[in-house]
């Protein structure tokens, strides 16, 4: 069976993961220091009384550091498709170049997870269709060791993903957002215990019957929510007429402010600059639907951004994403420095699609990336690349900022370096679909 024939399945399979992850992977911008996400502050997305076990451990917040000449090791969770469904794993590398080898004989079996941290020794796993968060450790032999888990089960909440995509705030506090449940959830890493929820403002009567997808970006000062509202039962044609912004007091865990902007119908953060400023576009196939459905459809190729000390959208910047790329469906947009971003976007001549093979054709390769100088006129079309499906996670990890690129049949993800001169170096090779790996000493 071809790729070809093989996409409707493949899109019934992945469908509950990529329409969930898809505004994940735009991160923060690059620090050589952080070694999980693309800058200082954090990001997680997420569509749709907390019980614990004991944990009394200790740590600090450094990402990616090492306590001398030790071997490093890189950690990850993929997920292995088959007729019948999908096996998650979690596993270990030495190494992040092309042809090493990945032994998932010696994985951990588990339903879902996607790995994030470290805190200290410690790493953490997050799930998708269960309310809880587990911490890790691996032993001198390369064995997983599993630690205490925390249920927030008590509190409504859908899923735990996205607090693997946003850093940890601190030793003794960290946030993740939940859209099932319209709250932010505080946790704490160190004891493993659940310490309160934040209630966000939803309106059903302004929404009506769409639902809402949340994403979250933590700054020293604030915490910013940023949502928009889709149909999930047209598979996200369909949005709301704007976006809005809730900002946090992450000293009391209280709402300071909400803001609502009808300039845009989707929006993901893409990174925060070293001054604070954060930008924004829609998810890159809400862009495409657009194009492929017509007006009122879709999202616009719309870009916002908050300056700080700011909490809301500036009302003087928007950028219009296809503008820069000759009218293409643009979107996806993630910082790689402070002057420059790589922009996600559609090319309707490698896979015409219509709204009757749209459902059939989404997972297809139609998509390259462009490298945008902020400010500049038009961005540039990365040299050599081939092109690639929705989605995409840009990471720093050990200094680089690498990509992870699943082919067609989502049998393998190969990581890939964005190099000096804008072409993409290829890595490690991992069976099965992942998003996320990060480094534990």
């Amino acid at each position: 069976m071809n790729a070809q024939e093989q996409t409707p399945r493949l899109a019934t399979l992945l469908l509950p993961w990529v329409a969930l992850l898809a505004g994940c992977g735009d991160e923060d911008l690059p620090s050589s220091e952080d070694e999980t996400s693309l800058g200082t502050t954090a990001t997680g997305s997420s569509t749709g009384t907390g019980t614990t076990s004991t944990g009394t451990d200790t740590g600090s917040t450094t990402q990616g550091e090492t306590d001398g000449p030790a071997a490093p090791v890189y950690i990850g969770a993929t997920r292995i498709f088959d007729p019948n469904g999908s096996t998650g794993l979690m596993f270990s590398v030495p190494s992040l170049a092309a042809g090493t080898p990945v032994d998932l004989g010696q994985a951990v079996e588990m339903t879902d997870a996607w790995v994030f941290g470290p805190l200290d020794q410690y790493f953490y796993t997050a799930t998708i269709f269960e309310p809880t968060l587990q911490r890790w450790e691996l032993s001198e032999t390369g064995a997983f060791i599993p630690g205490p888990v925390v249920s927030f089960a008590n509190e409504g909440v859908g899923g735990t993903y996205t607090a693997a995509f946003t850093p940890i705030y601190a030793a003794n506090k960290s946030y993740f957002v939940d859209s099932v449940s319209a709250q932010v959830v505080v946790w704490d890493p160190t004891s493993m215990t659940f310490l309160g929820t934040i209630p966000l403002p939803i309106e059903a009567e302004v929404t009506g019957d769409l639902a809402p997808t949340m994403d979250i970006t933590v700054r020293d000062d604030v915490v910013l929510v940023s949502m928009f509202w889709a149909s999930e039962e047209s598979w996200f044609t369909e949005f709301g007429s704007f976006v809005r912004v809730v900002a946090i007091d992450p000293l009391t865990d209280t709402v300071i402010s909400t803001q609502d902007d009808p300039r845009c119908e989707s929006l993901a953060p893409g990174g925060t600059t070293t001054d604070g400023t954060t930008y924004f576009s829609p998810w890159d196939y809400h862009a495409t639907v657009r194009a492929v459905y017509g007006e009122g459809f879709g999202a616009d190729s719309c870009s916002l951004r908050i300056v700080a000390p700011g909490a809301s959208f500036d009302t003087a910047y928007q950028v219009d994403l296809g503008a820069l790329v000759g009218g293409r469906p643009a979107g996806g947009l993630t910082l790689i420095n402070d002057q420059e971003a790589l922009i996600h976007v559609w090319h309707s001549e490698l896979v015409p699609a219509t709204p009757e093979t749209w459902v059939d054709q989404r997972f297809l390769p139609g998509y390259k990336w462009y490298r945008w100088t902020l400010g500049a006129p038009a961005a540039v079309e990365l040299p050599n690349q081939v092109p690639n499906s929705e989605g995409g996670e840009w990471k720093r990890l050990d200094g680089r900022t690498v990509t992870y690129a699943a082919n067609e049949e989502f049998s393998e993800t190969t990581l890939h370096e964005l190099t000096a001169t804008g072409e993409l170096a290829p890595m490690l090779t991992v069976p099965g679909w992942t998003v996320q790996l990060i480094r534990l000493r």
